[in-house]
Protein backbone atom coordinates (compact mmCIF):
# COMPACT_ATOMS: atom_id res chain seq x y z
CA UNK A 1 0.00 0.00 0.00
CA UNK A 2 2.79 2.35 -0.23
CA UNK A 3 4.25 4.92 -2.82
CA UNK A 4 6.86 3.30 -5.07
CA UNK A 5 10.23 5.00 -6.07
CA UNK A 6 8.47 6.48 -9.27
CA UNK A 7 6.20 8.11 -6.59
CA UNK A 8 8.90 9.60 -4.85
CA UNK A 9 10.65 10.76 -7.78
CA UNK A 10 7.15 12.91 -8.90
CA UNK A 11 6.40 14.22 -5.43
CA UNK A 12 10.09 16.15 -5.50
CA UNK A 13 9.34 17.18 -8.91
CA UNK A 14 6.11 18.74 -7.86
CA UNK A 15 8.16 20.06 -4.11
CA UNK A 16 10.59 22.09 -6.07
CA UNK A 17 8.14 23.34 -8.51
CA UNK A 18 5.80 24.40 -5.81
CA UNK A 19 9.02 26.07 -3.53
CA UNK A 20 10.66 27.58 -6.61
CA UNK A 21 13.60 25.03 -6.18
CA UNK A 22 14.56 26.97 -2.88
CA UNK A 23 12.78 24.67 -0.49
CA UNK A 24 14.51 22.43 2.49
CA UNK A 25 14.08 18.60 2.38
CA UNK A 26 15.82 15.76 3.09
CA UNK A 27 15.51 11.76 2.67
CA UNK A 28 16.04 9.08 5.08
CA UNK A 29 16.34 6.01 3.35
CA UNK A 30 16.01 2.52 5.62
CA UNK A 31 17.32 -0.71 4.70
CA UNK A 32 17.46 -4.14 6.18
CA UNK A 33 21.07 -5.50 5.13
CA UNK A 34 20.45 -8.46 6.48
CA UNK A 35 17.44 -9.76 3.74
CA UNK A 36 18.73 -12.43 2.10
CA UNK A 37 19.30 -14.32 5.39
CA UNK A 38 15.23 -13.74 6.27
CA UNK A 39 14.46 -15.39 2.99
CA UNK A 40 17.20 -18.41 3.67
CA UNK A 41 15.03 -18.65 7.15
CA UNK A 42 11.33 -18.19 5.77
CA UNK A 43 11.40 -18.44 2.10
CA UNK A 44 10.01 -16.12 -0.76
CA UNK A 45 8.22 -12.93 1.20
CA UNK A 46 4.83 -12.50 0.70
CA UNK A 47 3.46 -9.08 -0.38
CA UNK A 48 6.13 -8.02 -2.17
CA UNK A 49 8.24 -7.10 1.01
CA UNK A 50 8.56 -6.80 4.81
CA UNK A 51 6.38 -4.17 5.67
CA UNK A 52 3.36 -3.92 6.81
CA UNK A 53 -0.01 -1.92 6.02
CA UNK A 54 0.69 0.17 9.17
CA UNK A 55 4.27 0.92 8.33
CA UNK A 56 3.48 4.56 7.70
CA UNK A 57 1.53 4.49 11.43
CA UNK A 58 4.58 2.41 12.67
CA UNK A 59 7.30 5.30 11.29
CA UNK A 60 5.45 8.22 12.41
CA UNK A 61 5.39 7.13 15.98
CA UNK A 62 9.01 6.32 15.89
CA UNK A 63 9.94 9.91 15.18
CA UNK A 64 7.21 11.99 17.26
CA UNK A 65 9.06 14.63 17.15
CA UNK A 66 8.78 15.19 14.10
CA UNK A 67 5.44 16.89 12.49
CA UNK A 68 3.55 13.83 10.67
CA UNK A 69 2.55 16.92 8.10
CA UNK A 70 6.37 16.59 6.89
CA UNK A 71 6.97 13.13 6.92
CA UNK A 72 5.79 10.91 3.58
CA UNK A 73 6.61 7.38 3.30
CA UNK A 74 7.83 5.78 0.17
CA UNK A 75 8.66 2.37 -0.69
CA UNK A 76 11.85 2.26 -1.90
CA UNK A 77 12.98 -1.35 -2.48
CA UNK A 78 11.96 -4.92 -0.87
CA UNK A 79 13.88 -4.01 2.14
CA UNK A 80 14.15 -0.52 1.93
CA UNK A 81 11.89 2.48 3.05
CA UNK A 82 12.51 6.31 2.22
CA UNK A 83 10.56 8.98 4.52
CA UNK A 84 10.73 12.21 2.63
CA UNK A 85 11.16 15.08 5.56
CA UNK A 86 10.26 18.08 4.66
CA UNK A 87 10.83 21.71 5.71
CA UNK A 88 14.26 20.50 7.51
CA UNK A 89 17.77 20.71 6.43
CA UNK A 90 20.36 18.34 7.91
CA UNK A 91 21.93 20.15 10.20
CA UNK A 92 18.45 20.17 11.50
CA UNK A 93 17.64 16.41 11.67
CA UNK A 94 20.66 15.30 12.98
CA UNK A 95 19.43 16.89 16.33
CA UNK A 96 16.54 15.19 16.34
CA UNK A 97 17.26 12.04 18.78
CA UNK A 98 15.01 9.73 17.49
CA UNK A 99 16.75 9.71 14.21
CA UNK A 100 20.16 8.16 15.75
CA UNK A 101 18.30 5.42 17.34
CA UNK A 102 15.76 4.84 14.18
CA UNK A 103 17.91 1.96 12.98
CA UNK A 104 17.78 0.17 16.13
CA UNK A 105 14.08 1.08 16.46
CA UNK A 106 13.35 -0.08 13.21
CA UNK A 107 14.93 -3.61 13.84
CA UNK A 108 12.90 -4.23 17.01
CA UNK A 109 9.42 -3.31 15.26
CA UNK A 110 10.38 -5.31 12.44
CA UNK A 111 11.54 -8.16 14.40
CA UNK A 112 8.42 -8.83 16.17
CA UNK A 113 6.53 -10.22 12.72
CA UNK A 114 9.71 -12.49 12.12
CA UNK A 115 10.13 -14.43 15.58
CA UNK A 116 13.54 -15.78 15.88
CA UNK A 117 15.10 -13.26 13.35
CA UNK A 118 17.01 -10.43 14.53
CA UNK A 119 16.66 -7.58 11.56
CA UNK A 120 19.91 -5.59 10.86
CA UNK A 121 19.00 -2.02 9.53
CA UNK A 122 21.17 1.11 8.49
CA UNK A 123 19.57 4.22 7.49
CA UNK A 124 21.26 7.08 5.29
CA UNK A 125 20.41 10.54 5.91
CA UNK A 126 20.86 12.79 2.71
CA UNK A 127 20.01 16.30 2.59
CA UNK A 128 17.96 16.67 -1.21
CA UNK A 129 19.27 19.47 -3.82
CA UNK A 130 16.73 21.19 -6.15
CA UNK A 131 16.91 19.54 -9.33
CA UNK A 132 19.16 21.50 -12.13
CA UNK A 133 16.84 20.04 -14.97
CA UNK A 134 13.43 20.67 -14.31
CA UNK A 135 12.40 17.46 -15.81
CA UNK A 136 14.40 15.46 -13.54
CA UNK A 137 13.31 14.13 -9.68
CA UNK A 138 16.61 14.67 -8.82
CA UNK A 139 16.86 10.98 -6.21
CA UNK A 140 20.34 10.85 -5.28
CA UNK A 141 21.08 7.41 -5.63
CA UNK A 142 24.85 7.55 -5.48
CA UNK A 143 25.22 9.64 -2.00
CA UNK A 144 22.61 6.78 -0.83
CA UNK A 145 24.30 4.08 -2.05
CA UNK A 146 27.73 5.50 -0.67
CA UNK A 147 26.60 6.35 2.98
CA UNK A 148 24.77 2.45 3.16
CA UNK A 149 28.04 1.22 1.90
CA UNK A 150 30.11 3.03 4.95
CA UNK A 151 28.02 1.13 7.49
CA UNK A 152 26.86 -1.95 8.13
CA UNK A 153 23.99 -0.87 10.71
CA UNK A 154 23.23 2.18 12.58
CA UNK A 155 22.40 5.36 11.37
CA UNK A 156 24.73 7.96 9.18
CA UNK A 157 24.57 11.56 7.59
CA UNK A 158 25.55 12.14 4.27
CA UNK A 159 27.85 15.36 5.28
CA UNK A 160 31.11 17.17 4.49
CA UNK A 161 33.47 13.93 5.25
CA UNK A 162 31.48 11.10 2.98
CA UNK A 163 29.94 14.25 0.48
CA UNK A 164 33.82 14.46 0.03
CA UNK A 165 34.78 10.86 -0.17
CA UNK A 166 31.87 10.42 -3.24
CA UNK A 167 33.46 13.28 -5.18
CA UNK A 168 36.42 12.06 -4.94
CA UNK A 169 35.54 8.98 -6.05
CA UNK A 170 33.63 10.28 -9.41
CA UNK A 171 36.54 12.47 -9.99
CA UNK A 172 38.57 9.01 -10.14
CA UNK A 173 36.15 7.75 -12.27
CA UNK A 174 36.08 10.78 -14.86
CA UNK A 175 39.75 11.24 -14.92
CA UNK A 176 40.50 8.10 -16.09
CA UNK A 177 38.59 8.32 -18.69
CA UNK A 178 40.10 11.44 -19.73
CA UNK A 179 43.84 9.67 -18.99
CA UNK A 180 42.45 6.80 -21.54
CA UNK A 181 41.85 9.04 -24.07
CA UNK A 182 44.53 11.61 -23.80
CA UNK A 183 47.20 9.57 -22.33
CA UNK A 184 48.20 11.76 -19.41
CA UNK A 185 47.93 10.33 -16.19
CA UNK A 186 49.26 12.02 -13.34
CA UNK A 187 52.80 10.04 -12.93
CA UNK A 188 55.92 10.53 -10.60
CA UNK A 189 58.99 8.71 -11.26
CA UNK A 190 61.18 7.95 -8.69
CA UNK A 191 65.08 7.59 -9.67
CA UNK A 192 67.05 3.98 -9.52
CA UNK A 193 70.55 4.69 -8.50
CA UNK A 194 73.50 1.53 -9.25
CA UNK A 195 75.09 1.16 -5.85
CA UNK A 196 78.46 0.55 -7.56
CA UNK A 197 79.24 4.04 -8.69
CA UNK A 198 75.32 6.07 -8.17
CA UNK A 199 74.65 6.13 -11.85
CA UNK A 200 71.15 7.07 -12.82
CA UNK A 201 69.97 3.66 -14.21
CA UNK A 202 66.03 4.03 -14.47
CA UNK A 203 63.05 4.87 -12.44
CA UNK A 204 59.97 3.50 -11.49
CA UNK A 205 56.67 5.60 -12.24
CA UNK A 206 54.03 6.06 -9.60
CA UNK A 207 50.51 7.62 -9.71
CA UNK A 208 50.25 10.88 -8.02
CA UNK A 209 46.86 11.90 -8.38
CA UNK A 210 45.73 15.16 -6.84
CA UNK A 211 41.84 16.75 -6.40
CA UNK A 212 40.23 19.79 -7.22
CA UNK A 213 41.96 21.25 -4.42
CA UNK A 214 45.41 19.86 -5.18
CA UNK A 215 45.32 17.74 -2.58
CA UNK A 216 47.27 14.33 -2.80
CA UNK A 217 44.86 11.39 -3.25
CA UNK A 218 46.53 7.96 -2.38
CA UNK A 219 47.61 5.73 -4.70
CA UNK A 220 45.65 2.57 -3.17
CA UNK A 221 42.65 4.77 -2.44
CA UNK A 222 42.56 5.32 -6.27
CA UNK A 223 43.65 1.33 -7.13
CA UNK A 224 41.31 0.02 -4.66
CA UNK A 225 38.14 1.94 -5.74
CA UNK A 226 38.99 0.86 -9.47
CA UNK A 227 39.88 -2.68 -8.82
CA UNK A 228 36.04 -2.77 -6.98
CA UNK A 229 34.65 -1.93 -9.96
CA UNK A 230 36.57 -4.35 -12.33
CA UNK A 231 38.24 -1.40 -14.13
CA UNK A 232 42.54 -1.67 -12.99
CA UNK A 233 43.64 -2.78 -15.86
CA UNK A 234 42.50 0.20 -17.35
CA UNK A 235 44.16 1.74 -15.02
CA UNK A 236 46.93 0.34 -15.72
CA UNK A 237 46.77 0.98 -19.21
CA UNK A 238 46.69 4.44 -18.50
CA UNK A 239 49.58 4.49 -16.55
CA UNK A 240 51.48 3.16 -19.86
CA UNK A 241 50.02 5.23 -21.99
CA UNK A 242 51.64 8.08 -19.81
CA UNK A 243 54.75 6.69 -19.35
CA UNK A 244 55.47 5.58 -23.07
CA UNK A 245 54.76 9.69 -23.73
CA UNK A 246 57.37 10.13 -20.96
CA UNK A 247 59.98 7.69 -22.60
CA UNK A 248 59.40 8.96 -25.83
CA UNK A 249 60.86 12.64 -23.80
CA UNK A 250 63.83 11.01 -22.49
CA UNK A 251 64.51 9.54 -25.87
CA UNK A 252 64.71 12.68 -27.59
CA UNK A 253 66.88 14.04 -24.83
CA UNK A 254 68.99 11.49 -25.59
CA UNK A 255 68.70 9.21 -22.62
CA UNK A 256 68.39 5.42 -22.82
CA UNK A 257 67.39 4.80 -19.34
CA UNK A 258 64.88 2.16 -18.39
CA UNK A 259 61.32 3.46 -16.63
CA UNK A 260 59.43 0.58 -14.43
CA UNK A 261 55.69 0.64 -14.21
CA UNK A 262 53.25 -1.79 -12.28
CA UNK A 263 50.97 -3.98 -13.91
CA UNK A 264 48.87 -6.85 -12.23
CA UNK A 265 47.40 -10.27 -13.45
CA UNK A 266 44.45 -8.39 -14.22
CA UNK A 267 46.47 -6.89 -17.14
CA UNK A 268 48.56 -9.77 -17.75
CA UNK A 269 45.50 -12.08 -18.41
CA UNK A 270 43.65 -9.97 -20.81
CA UNK A 271 43.93 -11.91 -24.59
CA UNK A 272 46.28 -9.60 -26.50
CA UNK A 273 47.53 -7.34 -23.56
CA UNK A 274 51.16 -8.12 -25.20
CA UNK A 275 50.71 -7.45 -28.62
CA UNK A 276 48.60 -4.03 -28.07
CA UNK A 277 51.81 -2.77 -25.52
CA UNK A 278 54.17 -3.58 -28.36
CA UNK A 279 51.87 -1.66 -30.78
CA UNK A 280 51.65 1.27 -28.57
CA UNK A 281 55.76 1.14 -28.04
CA UNK A 282 56.12 1.46 -32.29
CA UNK A 283 53.66 3.75 -32.41
CA UNK A 284 55.46 6.34 -30.10
CA UNK A 285 58.66 4.83 -31.67
CA UNK A 286 59.75 3.84 -28.01
CA UNK A 287 62.45 0.60 -27.94
CA UNK A 288 60.48 -2.26 -25.65
CA UNK A 289 63.95 -1.88 -23.75
CA UNK A 290 63.78 1.17 -22.37
CA UNK A 291 60.27 -0.08 -20.56
CA UNK A 292 59.83 -2.36 -17.45
CA UNK A 293 57.00 -4.03 -16.11
CA UNK A 294 56.91 -4.33 -12.65
CA UNK A 295 54.71 -7.17 -11.72
CA UNK A 296 52.58 -6.44 -8.63
CA UNK A 297 49.52 -8.76 -6.96
CA UNK A 298 51.59 -11.50 -8.47
CA UNK A 299 49.74 -14.31 -6.22
CA UNK A 300 47.05 -14.21 -8.30
CA UNK A 301 48.40 -15.09 -11.65
CA UNK A 302 46.32 -17.82 -13.22
CA UNK A 303 45.51 -18.35 -16.53
CA UNK A 304 48.81 -19.12 -17.52
CA UNK A 305 48.40 -19.99 -21.08
CA UNK A 306 47.27 -16.63 -21.74
CA UNK A 307 49.68 -14.58 -19.26
CA UNK A 308 52.73 -16.99 -21.15
CA UNK A 309 51.94 -15.74 -24.23
CA UNK A 310 51.32 -12.19 -23.30
CA UNK A 311 55.09 -12.62 -22.03
CA UNK A 312 56.47 -14.22 -24.77
CA UNK A 313 55.16 -11.18 -26.67
CA UNK A 314 56.68 -8.77 -24.32
CA UNK A 315 60.30 -10.15 -24.51
CA UNK A 316 60.03 -10.54 -28.12
CA UNK A 317 59.67 -6.82 -28.11
CA UNK A 318 62.56 -6.57 -25.25
CA UNK A 319 60.47 -5.84 -22.64
CA UNK A 320 61.26 -7.03 -19.17
CA UNK A 321 59.97 -7.89 -16.38
CA UNK A 322 60.42 -7.50 -12.43
CA UNK A 323 58.91 -8.95 -9.94
CA UNK A 324 57.75 -6.37 -6.76
CA UNK A 325 57.90 -7.48 -3.14
CA UNK A 326 60.41 -9.93 -3.45
CA UNK A 327 60.37 -11.94 -0.59
CA UNK A 328 57.17 -11.44 1.41
CA UNK A 329 55.95 -15.32 0.06
CA UNK A 330 57.47 -18.33 -1.23
CA UNK A 331 55.34 -18.25 -4.25
CA UNK A 332 58.37 -15.46 -5.69
CA UNK A 333 60.46 -18.21 -5.72
CA UNK A 334 58.52 -20.16 -8.28
CA UNK A 335 57.93 -17.46 -10.67
CA UNK A 336 61.45 -16.64 -10.44
CA UNK A 337 61.84 -20.19 -11.37
CA UNK A 338 59.43 -20.22 -14.60
CA UNK A 339 59.29 -17.06 -15.91
CA UNK A 340 61.68 -14.44 -17.84
CA UNK A 341 62.74 -12.26 -14.36
CA UNK A 342 65.10 -9.34 -15.11
CA UNK A 343 64.91 -7.59 -11.96
CA UNK A 344 63.42 -8.58 -8.37
CA UNK A 345 62.34 -6.07 -5.82
CA UNK A 346 63.57 -6.54 -2.22
CA UNK A 347 60.65 -5.67 0.12
CA UNK A 348 60.94 -2.70 1.87
CA UNK A 349 60.02 -3.78 5.58
CA UNK A 350 63.54 -5.65 5.15
CA UNK A 351 65.19 -2.57 3.85
CA UNK A 352 63.91 -0.92 7.04
CA UNK A 353 65.39 -4.21 9.76
CA UNK A 354 68.50 -3.88 7.59
CA UNK A 355 70.61 -3.80 10.58
CA UNK A 356 69.17 -7.08 11.84
CA UNK A 357 71.19 -10.26 11.36
CA UNK A 358 68.23 -12.09 10.11
CA UNK A 359 67.57 -9.75 7.71
CA UNK A 360 70.90 -9.30 6.25
CA UNK A 361 70.68 -13.12 5.57
CA UNK A 362 67.57 -12.92 3.83
CA UNK A 363 68.71 -10.42 2.01
CA UNK A 364 72.20 -11.99 0.61
CA UNK A 365 69.72 -15.16 -0.05
CA UNK A 366 67.65 -13.29 -2.19
CA UNK A 367 71.06 -11.67 -3.83
CA UNK A 368 72.32 -14.94 -4.82
CA UNK A 369 69.13 -16.61 -5.91
CA UNK A 370 68.16 -13.55 -8.13
CA UNK A 371 72.03 -13.84 -9.71
CA UNK A 372 72.06 -16.81 -10.37
CA UNK A 373 68.49 -16.44 -12.65
CA UNK A 374 70.30 -13.76 -14.30
CA UNK A 375 68.18 -10.74 -12.20
CA UNK A 376 69.62 -7.95 -11.06
CA UNK A 377 68.31 -6.64 -7.28
CA UNK A 378 66.98 -3.58 -6.07
CA UNK A 379 66.22 -2.41 -2.94
CA UNK A 380 63.56 -0.27 -2.95
CA UNK A 381 63.17 2.33 0.40
CA UNK A 382 66.74 3.14 0.67
CA UNK A 383 67.03 5.87 3.00
CA UNK A 384 70.23 6.22 4.59
CA UNK A 385 73.64 6.59 4.28
CA UNK A 386 74.29 3.02 6.41
CA UNK A 387 71.77 0.78 4.60
CA UNK A 388 73.14 2.15 1.07
CA UNK A 389 76.59 0.85 2.30
CA UNK A 390 75.28 -2.90 3.71
CA UNK A 391 73.60 -3.40 0.79
CA UNK A 392 76.22 -2.93 -1.49
CA UNK A 393 78.40 -4.99 0.72
CA UNK A 394 75.60 -7.46 0.44
CA UNK A 395 75.61 -7.66 -3.32
CA UNK A 396 72.75 -5.80 -4.02
CA UNK A 397 72.45 -4.06 -7.40
CA UNK A 398 70.53 -0.92 -7.06
CA UNK A 399 69.28 1.56 -5.11
CA UNK A 400 65.76 3.59 -5.10
CA UNK A 401 64.77 5.22 -1.88
CA UNK A 402 64.35 9.09 -0.40
CA UNK A 403 68.49 8.64 0.11
CA UNK A 404 68.77 9.72 -3.93
CA UNK A 405 65.16 11.43 -3.86
CA UNK A 406 61.12 11.32 -3.73
CA UNK A 407 59.41 10.72 -7.23
CA UNK A 408 59.37 13.41 -8.92
CA UNK A 409 57.26 15.06 -11.33
CA UNK A 410 57.71 14.37 -14.99
CA UNK A 411 59.52 18.06 -16.08
CA UNK A 412 61.64 17.52 -12.73
CA UNK A 413 63.19 14.17 -12.82
CA UNK A 414 64.35 15.05 -16.76
CA UNK A 415 66.19 18.30 -14.86
CA UNK A 416 67.68 15.58 -12.32
CA UNK A 417 68.66 13.58 -15.08
CA UNK A 418 70.31 15.89 -16.98
CA UNK A 419 72.31 17.13 -13.82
Amino acid sequence: GLPNMRALGERLQHFWRDNDGIGKACLIVAEMGNLRDLRLRYGPLQDNGIWQRDSTEEVHRLLPSLPATQLEIYQFGDAALAILVRDLALSELRTQPQITELASNLAEQVGRDWPGFRPLFRCAVVELKPPVDADEGHLPFRAITVALSAIESGVVFFDDPIQRDSEIDALIESSLERWLQQGDAPLCYQPKHRLQDRRLVGAEALLRMRDTEGRMIAPMRVISLLRRQGRLAELEWATLQSAIHFLQQCRRDGWQLKIAVNVSAESLRLPDFGLRLQELLQLHDVPGVMLRLEIVEWTEIVERDVVDANIAQLLAAEVTLSLDDFGAGYSTLILLSQLAIAEVKIEQALIATLSDAKSQSIVRFIVEVAHRCGAIVVAEGTETLAQEQQLRALGVDVGQGYLYSAALPADEFRRFAAS
